[in-house]
């Protein structure tokens, strides 16, 4: 009785999944389904855009999800470097950097180290924060909390702007903020660099 007990436990805490996904066994990640449209950029026979369970075998990801990509091109390019890699290897890996990315935020917006790394352990840990894990929300937090602390730096704020517009489409419409502070040079950056 204690066993299913305990077994149920880790179920709801989300400790089963990440565990799963941690040793390489997750099926259709969010991450996942950028790389694979990457890797169908590459692969002269195949659409970045085609539905994921035709582009997901190219990174040997499970999945039976129809839909199509729905990022931006811009985005297509930041998924290479992983997209000849095993899904299987380079996911524990991205969660782990995921979760420092996580922390690292935390460190630039001023919160201090002995609060910053046990309070991303902890998010890391719900079941909602693996989510997180799996996607590319972290990297831009990190560019957001780069943009917010820099906004007197046009080229890091516009670089890290930039980022942010080029992984999600609707991370364009952060670009509003340094219009509405007329701090031009940091647009022309951004919207030179994405």
């Amino acid at each position: 009785a204690l066993g299913r007990f305990t077994f149920t436990a880790a179920d709801l805490l989300g400790f089963n999944a990440l565990a799963g996904n941690l040793a390489g066994n997750a099926g259709t990640t969010d991450v996942g389904w950028e790389v694979a449209a990457s890797r169908g950029l590459l692969d002269p026979g195949v659409s970045a855009y085609a539905p994921l369970n035709t582009i997901a075998a190219l990174i040997q990801m499970t999945s039976d999800n129809g839909q199509a990509n729905s990022h931006p091109p811009t985005a297509l390019p930041l998924g290479i470097p992983l997209a000849y890699l095993p899904y299987s290897w380079w996911l524990p890996c991205w969660m782990i950097a995921m979760l420092c990315a996580m922390a690292i935020t935390l460190r630039i917006m001023g919160v201090p180290i002995w609060v910053a790394y046990p309070t991303a352990l902890v998010l890391g840990l719900t079941s909602e924060g693996q989510n997180v894990l799996t996607g590319t929300y972290p990297v831009m937090g990190v560019a957001l909390a780069l943009a917010w602390r820099y906004q007197n730096r046009p080229a890091i704020a516009g670089l890290s702007y930039a980022l942010i517009a080029a992984s999600r489409g609707t991370g364009i419409l952060l670009m509003l903020y340094p219009v509405v502070r007329r701090r031009w040079r940091t647009v022309v950056i951004a919207l030179a660099a994405v």
